[in-house]
Parts: structure tokens; sequence; C-alpha cells
């Protein structure tokens, strides 16, 4: 097992399936490298990207996003695109959201 030391001194120890899950998803994501730094010190498309890390941990058949690339620059945005594609082609349902166009033509099988 695993232990991380959490701030106010408590400390949580993890199964090793846990940690081996915590860190295919961030390597699935591009965010390996970053697993040690403070969450705040990540840009916003990081942070939304381990949004769906997170969203990811306990295996959903349903993915629900709203505007997950809102507020991203553009390479931003087109990894975001990419991972979803990735998630998408696993075979799990994504609903989402969006105010772009251009993505709701990349993803839409079905518009409502």
């Amino acid at each position: 097992m695993r232990s991380w030391n959490i701030r106010a001194g408590s400390t949580i120890c993890l199964g090793s399936s846990f940690v081996k899950k915590t860190e295919e998803l961030l390597e699935f994501t591009g965010l390996l490298e970053y697993r040690h730094k403070i969450v705040r010190h990540l840009s916003g498309g990081m942070k939304r990207k381990l949004m769906i890390c997170r969203a990811l941990m306990v295996e959903p058949e349903i993915l629900l996003l709203d505007e997950p690339t809102a507020g991203m620059d553009a390479f931003s945005r087109r990894q975001m695109w990419n991972l979803l594609r990735k998630i998408n082609s696993n075979k799990m349902t994504i609903i989402l959201t969006t105010h772009y166009i251009e993505e709701r033509s990349l993803f839409a099988i079905e518009s409502l």
C-alpha cells in the first residue's frame, strides 16, 4: 500500500489497484508527469483533464460533461477533443453541452 500525506497532517492509505488506476488515467490524459503538482498550479486545460480523470475513476457507462472546453485556448481545446474521441472509442457514451458549433458537429452522432 502507498500512503499519501494530506494537508492537515492526516495520511490516506491507498491500495495498489487505486494507485495503478490513477496512474493509468493520468497517463491516458497526458497528466502523468504533473502528478506531484498542486492542482491550483495547473493550467485550466489541465484542470479540465483532471476533472475527466476523476470522473473515469468509477468507470461510468455514461460521461456527462458541461462545457468541457469553456475558457480553453485553441490548442487545449483540440487536446480535449482528442481525449474525448479516445474515451468515446472505448465505447463510453459521452453527453456534453457546448456553445461551440464546431464541437457539436465533431461529436454529435445525433443532435437533439
